[in-house]
């Protein structure tokens, strides 16, 4: 048997996914599982407690057989520490979800809960000054700098989400809309994509068989074409400059100046609008494929101080 007390976990739960890594005391990964999503918003708190419990069930299941006492699907693993970052971690009862997901390490003296951006932001900075600038269904930039730990965005499709993939498809179609009552033609790109006439436009979202967020890879494609559209290229060029906005926010709030490589990025839609991103940014961003590192990352910087368990 190996050495359980210096086993770590790490779970990465969001609204289309939920990821778990185990690693060892050096942050070197034994084993991996995934399972559905777990965002209590979307899922709720049943729903997202079961896909945290698949998933973890999933990477017991793949831990080397020298890590474990018995089965590696049963409770006898032992964890030094396991850190959480979830989608939808403003719900009042997630950490109920991880006390049900997690009920047979309730015991572990180390238990982090964090926004799956903070998750994401450790995974590059780990205990350092930076922002996370996540966008993806929805925008939302996490930071950490000498005025302290700061969210910025995140507020919703109604109020917030600049620059997000649901503002993207919001955007084309209020612009396919405008071409439309100019000329009663939508652009090329878009008309495969939706009903031909727009005044189905507005029922279909609000009873979701027209998705807003769907539209983003079709109008981002379609400003990189040949030709390009210049129409696309244009609401790209403007979200990309929300997102950077909103970046900017995050470091002042943070007090980070200008200047510093202190900006990553996640999601598809920060990845697709990189050509437009990085240059307002001043540097190619790193981006974030894989956050689970930041789960150890974290649990390495609240060694020994003492740290409350999240849930």
């Amino acid at each position: 048997m190996g050495t359980p007390n210096g086993l770590l976990l790490g779970v990465d739960g969001g609204g289309s996914g939920t990821r778990t890594a185990i690693t060892d005391a050096y942050g070197r990964v034994l084993a991996r599982g995934a399972a559905g999503a777990s965002n209590p918003h979307r899922v709720g708190v049943d729903g997202a407690a079961a896909a945290i419990e698949a998933a973890v069930a999933a990477a017991l299941k793949a831990l080397p057989a020298d890590w474990c006492a018995a089965a590696p699907d049963s409770a006898t693993v032992a964890f030094a520490g396991i850190a959480v970052g979830l989608a939808g971690r403003s719900h009042p009862q997630a950490p109920e979800v991880l006390r049900v997901a997690l009920a047979d390490w309730q015991a572990t003296p180390l238990r982090l809960l964090v926004d799956d951006g903070e998750l994401a932001r450790a995974a590059v900075f780990g205990a350092s000054d930076g922002v996370l600038l996540a966008a993806g269904t929805g925008s939302a930039a996490w930071g950490r700098g000498p005025a302290g730990e700061h969210r910025c965005g995140g507020l919703g499709p109604s109020v917030g989400d600049a620059g997000s993939g649901h503002a993207l498809g919001m955007a084309a179609l209020r612009a396919a809309a405008a071409c439309w009552d100019a000329g009663g033609v939508l652009p090329a790109w878009l008309s495969s994509q939706v009903p031909a006439s727009p005044r189905s436009w507005e029922r279909q979202l609000r009873d979701g068989t027209l998705r807003a967020h769907e539209l983003a890879p079709f109008l981002v494609a379609a400003a990189l074409g040949a030709p390009p559209c210049e129409m696309a290229r244009g609401l790209c060029a403007a979200a990309a400059a929300d997102l950077a906005a909103l970046a900017a926010a995050c470091q002042a709030r943070c007090g980070i100046h200008g200047g510093e490589r202190s900006v990553a990025t996640s999601g598809s839609v920060a990845l697709a609008l990189k050509p437009w991103l990085d240059p307002l940014l001043g540097y190619a961003a790193v981006h974030v494929a894989d956050a689970l590192p930041g789960a150890f990352a974290l649990l390495q910087a609240a060694r020994g101080r003492n740290v409350p368990p999240g849930w």
